[in-house]
């Protein structure tokens, strides 16, 4: 399946919708609002992979008259931002009725590197 091809919240949001159809009624409001949550945290991370891939992990940062090298910044924003979506995957996961889940679909959707 992987990821979908144009990257924007809406497209997140529907890939996830359909990774996660099998969550019962009771357990959709809450389903709903950390898939709305994911899509947002998926695309501030694309965003941060772009900035690092064009910047490079170590950038200089002007200092007065001298430079020095440092990490990226948006490398530690992209840091938290993967342990924000692997959290709420598991609590996405956790919603999901055993029998019915779609850890095959969301493998391929991690695994897809949106190349």
């Amino acid at each position: 399946m992987g990821r979908p091809k144009k990257r924007d919240e809406k497209a997140y949001k529907e890939k996830l919708l359909e990774i996660y159809a099998g969550i019962p009624e009771g357990k959709k409001k809450k389903a709903d609002e950390l898939i709305e949550r994911l899509a947002d945290v998926l695309l501030m991370m694309d965003k941060c992979r772009d900035r690092i891939k064009a910047e490079g992990l170590v950038t200089e940062m002007q200092q007065g008259d001298y430079s020095i090298d440092r990490e990226n910044p948006y490398s530690k924003i992209y840091d938290a931002k993967h342990k924000l979506m692997l959290a709420t995957f598991d609590k996405l996961d956790k919603l999901q009725p055993e029998a019915e889940s779609g850890r095959d679909e969301l493998m391929s959707f991690l695994e897809d590197d949106g190349a």
